[in-house]
């Protein structure tokens, strides 16, 4: 494995905050008042290391010392930045939550994480959040952001003498997965950790000195954390801030703070490509490269982007717990290719990040292309185990990350990777196993359809069968099964992976990460039959 840089997000900031006092570091949206009842801030290096520093002044005084465990749930603000960095500067563990989730999911986080504090904000929403977990039966003290900041600094023992191996190596976060399958588990990250990720980040998007990105999702997790905080620290670049996602608002933000790099989820950028008058009234003509995730591309989405707004698409392919993988216009220069592919990693090519496939069953390595494995992993960007959970299945006996995600070599591409879906989607119609991602990626060309997904629903004679769900462009002409079918069968899509029934949605069901909800989408539907009868 490569050598690891030691230095730590607290002292990249530190280090900034003097070389570049008086550069821009942090933009906050211009909706920020709406949010938490200031105006938007625009803080200098130094204003931002400021600003850590009075956090951990506060959290000094609230009684959080070195390996002490506190929770945040704020919108994407300056504040929610620098606590990440104050827990870096003290030696803290920061667990960031959703300001999606509510009192249920509040109290099972705590009861994993026992933190000392919970730090939150009495402006959002008219007090929402504050009220929220004040009234959660908390095992810890919930305090408001600003009160944080609101006497003066003093110093008490911070823990800034050990050596830098062992800041790299000390607890930083605890963010919490997805929760597609199951309730959120913590996923522990070290600063080493979130330093090689936002490497393998930089080496994607090409990331260069100074630049300026759009944060346009949530600051809790692989996303926002390894994609702008840790890389921004390494680049010393400007982070724009964005919340809740607002398509004119993030258009009006590219354009407004002339933009290098964003990324967007594909919804947003079939929207965007779909309405080109839209996009060119913008003028955007700062933006280099944007990417996307977290669910198949569509191939046109990104042919408009490229050859009719002169944007190159990245693919990203990432988790809390250290998958890293992409397609980038140079290692994946074919659209219909990055559209679905990944360029893979085997036996050491990236010293930071190692790949394999394995049979889920046996654990024996898988290179027939087409033939699909579980993909497992190993680097020093990949996390040790979740917290309170149990972890014999987690990593293989040799060591790697089991991600449950079940890819294949593509056959006309074996340098790349074909996702193939999660284990535990997978449908079983009749010991016929159907990967629903493999039919998702399809169905987002499908004409009068915003969004498209495939879901099991019981059956008493095959177990399960396979249901196409839509969100129609038009609710009064939505597509009919028919249609569906014979677009799939366009493809050659074999007949037995063909949905058997369709339900129109008003939108599908996704975590406050954006990723689609499958089982949740799966018992709507059961409901939305059993009502029709």
């Amino acid at each position: 494995m490569a050598a690891i840089n030691h230095v730590t997000l607290s002292e990249q900031v530190a280090s900034h905050g003097r070389l570049y006092s008086q550069q821009l570091a942090i933009i906050e949206a211009p909706n920020t008042f709406e949010l938490i009842g200031r105006q938007p801030l625009r803080l200098t290096w130094s204003a931002y290391d400021q600003l850590v520093d009075r956090l951990v002044s506060g959290l000094l005084r609230a009684g959080l010392r070195v390996g002490d465990v506190f929770m945040v749930q704020l919108p994407n603000t300056a504040e929610l930045c620098a606590l990440y960095v104050a827990a870096s500067r003290m030696g803290a563990v920061i667990s960031p939550v959703a300001v999606q989730y509510s009192a249920f999911e509040l109290r099972h986080f705590a009861s994993i994480v026992n933190p000392k504090v919970m730090i939150t904000t009495a402006a959002f929403r008219e007090g929402e959040l504050i009220t929220r977990a004040k009234t959660s039966d908390l095992p810890c003290a919930v305090l408001d952001v600003v009160d944080l900041q609101s006497e003066p600094l003093f110093d008490l023992p911070v823990d800034v003498d050990s050596p830098l191996e062992a800041r790299g190596d000390r607890l930083l976060t605890l963010c919490w997965t997805s929760g597609t399958t199951g309730q959120p588990k913590p996923v522990p990250r070290t600063e080493t950790m979130w330093q090689v990720q936002a490497r393998l980040t930089a080496e994607a998007a090409g990331y260069c000195m100074h630049e300026r990105w759009l944060v346009p999702f949530p600051l809790i997790n692989m996303a926002a954390l390894g994609g702008f905080i840790f890389p921004a620290a390494q680049f010393a670049a400007e982070l724009v801030l964005h919340h809740p996602l607002d398509p004119q608002l993030f258009l009006s933000q590219l354009k407004q703070e002339a933009v290098q790099f964003t990324v967007a989820p594909p919804p947003l950028l079939n929207k965007l490509a779909a309405a080109p008058a839209m996009w060119e009234s913008c003028g955007i003509n700062s933006l280099r490269a944007i990417g996307s995730g977290s669910a198949p591309l569509a191939t046109e989405m990104i042919r408009t982007f490229e050859q009719n707004y002169g944007i190159p698409v990245i693919n990203f392919y990432g988790s809390n717990e250290g998958i890293a993988l992409y397609a980038t216009p140079q290692d994946t220069p074919k659209i219909e290719h990055r559209a679905h592919l990944f360029a893979h990693r085997e036996d050491g090519a990236t010293p930071n990040f190692e790949t394999q496939l394995r049979d889920p069953e046996s654990g024996a390595r898988v290179v027939d292309p087409e033939q699909a494995g579980e993909l497992v992993i190993r680097g020093p960007g990949v996390f040790a185990g979740y917290l309170g959970v149990d972890n014999s299945d987690v990593f293989t006996r040799d060591g790697w990350f089991r991600t449950g995600d079940l890819l294949a070599l593509d056959a006309n591409l074996p340098s790349h990777y074909r996702i193939v879906g999660r284990i535990k989607d997978i449908i079983n119609r009749g010991g016929f196993k159907i990967a629903p991602d493999e039919v998702d990626g399809l169905l987002t060309q499908l004409p009068g359809a915003l969004e498209a997904a495939v879901c099991s629903v019981p059956d008493a004679v095959l177990g399960e069968r396979l249901c196409v769900c839509i969100v129609p462009e038009a609710r009064d002409n939505p597509p009919q099964l028919n249609d569906v079918i014979a677009f799939l069968e366009g493809f050659g899509l074999a007949r037995l992976k063909l949905p058997e029934f369709l339900a129109v949605v008003e939108s599908l069901p996704r975590n406050p990460l954006g990723k689609l909800v499958r089982p949740q989408l799966s018992a709507q539907v059961a409901a939305q039959f059993e009502t029709q009868g």
